[in-house]
């Protein structure tokens, strides 16, 4: 025991039921009489059933939480809970402490295994009204990703519409919402940068925009993310971008799925930047097709012309869970003096782009060629032919000779074409 950490005694007539909070995938347990406060995040069951989670253990000094520790625990295991009491005995009873632990990690393991009660459908409270950030480009309470190559302007769009999100204004003609804190998550950039186009965009009146650089990913940020959001009463995230925050391979669909469930924990409310696929469609974001399919809204964002100082996008729409169609969007951005100027434009009608694979089909050629051959003909790099055959080669046949893959065209593909 020391000045700087007195230990906390806790006498013995103490209630032990604690005052319990579930939000943004955090259970916190708080005991206000004895200032102490356990909160479990990011809860893994094992296949043999055990179950663990991130732990913190913290105190109330003078109105604010005081963190003793971080780590992740066993909570099934009763000499986990016993070895993180003895390591915390300088600024605790090891004793009550491990009264409090078990009492909490009791609780965390009931509503862990028990989960949503069922209910009768028609009893559930009605949907309510599908509600935009910015109309009819971003969700105010569900994620929304914009996807395209890069140098489409989609940062600098971003930023933009995390402004108006921030200041409930009109976002290049949209209609203004009403306002809603943001912040902005980076891990491409940096805050000089971003402080740069912030005023490009707005002169000196530029809007008090939360911003975090991140250098983890999503998930190993989430404490962090949740903490920087309770602290700014944050609304609605911009993540910038998906491939850096994602922390694993954005083809697979455990990467899309873990994503999503973090992202559904920390701020449902979000705008998530991400490129394009390999083979040059359109359609759908880079990676695992989950990534499209586990967010209400996508939009493809396309440059439609350039010059010096002008650069004219247009955002397609390639999911609505919510309503229909949605027409296209055209938005110029302008770059004068330093300045960064928005507006809506007309837009130009879209030939989506065939995929590789849809490409490779249309070609007509007798015999065998390898992947270089025919990524030559397509204007294509040898891997992103091989690639678009392994996820779907249906009409050709792939033989190994001399060291190199040859590809043929299937009878069937032959008559067809």
């Amino acid at each position: 025991m020391n000045a700087k950490n007195p230990q906390v005694t806790v006498s013995p007539q103490d209630a032990v039921e604690p005052m319990v909070h579930q939000e943004a995938g955090a259970i916190t347990f708080s005991w206000p009489s004895q200032a102490l406060d356990l909160e479990f995040r990011r809860l893994v069951s094992s296949r043999g059933g055990d179950v663990s989670g991130e732990v913190r253990v913290g105190r109330l000094v003078e109105g604010s939480l005081e963190v003793l520790h971080e780590s992740r625990l066993n909570l099934t295991s009763a000499g986990a809970r016993d070895a993180l009491a003895r390591l915390l005995g300088s600024v605790m009873d090891r004793s009550d402490l491990l009264r409090y632990l078990d009492t909490a990690c009791t609780q965390v393991l009931e509503l862990s295994r028990v989960g949503e009660p069922a209910i009768v459908l028609r009893d559930a409270p009605p949907a309510p009204l599908v509600e935009y950030a910015v109309e009819p480009l971003v969700l105010a309470r569900h994620a929304t990703i914009w996807f395209g190559d890069g140098g489409t302007g989609k940062s600098v769009l971003a930023l933009a519409a995390a402004s108006a999100i921030h200041t409930g204004s009109s976002f290049a003609g949209s209609p203004a919402q009403h306002p809603r804190r943001v912040l902005y998550l980076d891990w491409e950039l940096d805050a000089p940068s971003q402080r740069a186009r912030l005023e490009a965009l707005h002169g000196e009146a530029m809007p008090d925009l939360v911003y975090a650089r991140c250098v983890r990913s999503l998930a190993d940020e989430a404490q962090r993310i949740s903490q920087i959001i309770r602290t700014h009463d944050i609304e609605f995230v911009i993540i910038d971008s998906i491939a850096a925050a994602c922390g694993g391979e954005p083809e697979a669909a455990s990467t899309a799925t873990a994503f999503a469930t973090v992202l559904a924990e920390v701020c449902p409310g979000a705008l998530c930047l991400a490129h394009t696929t390999k083979d040059g469609a359109n359609l759908k974001p880079f990676g695992s097709t989950f990534w499209h399919n586990m967010v209400r809204s996508t939009w493809h964002v396309s440059r439609a012309s350039s010059g010096p100082g002008r650069l004219e996008v247009q955002l397609h729409g390639r999911k609505a869970s919510f309503s229909g169609a949605i027409p296209p969007v055209g938005i110029g951005i302008s770059f004068d003096r330093g300045r960064i100027f928005l507006e809506r434009t007309e837009v130009i009608e879209e030939t989506p782009k065939p995929s590789v694979i849809e490409r490779m089909r249309a070609l007509d050629w007798n015999g065998t060629k390898t992947y270089a051959e025919i990524g030559a003909l397509l204007g294509e790099k040898e891997d992103t032919v091989r690639k678009a055959l392994d996820r779907n080669g249906e009409g050709f046949l792939l033989t190994k000779r001399s060291g190199a893959t040859h590809v043929a065209r299937t009878a069937a593909l032959r008559a067809a074409s």
